[in-house]
């Protein structure tokens, strides 16, 4: 009887991370899918006024800094 328990007991703590997993994963997959929309989004703005030279000349100088070998 005891071992019929814990095989409960195992079972329904499986059962409940299965479903917490389940709901993790569909949240993480809308916010995923809202996160690409507003991206876009952003992006066609903020794009618009940056130079992209200038920025990428910037970072590869912070990296020359940051990294000195």
């Amino acid at each position: 009887m005891k071992m019929n328990e814990r095989l409960r007991k195992f079972l329904l703590s499986l059962a409940y991370r299965t479903i917490a997993a389940v709901v993790l994963f569909a949240v993480l997959w809308v916010l995923r899918d809202i996160s690409k929309t507003a991206l876009e989004k952003v992006s066609a703005v903020w794009t618009k006024n940056t130079d992209i030279k200038k920025a990428a000349e910037l970072l590869s100088e912070l990296m020359r800094m940051s990294v000195p070998f």
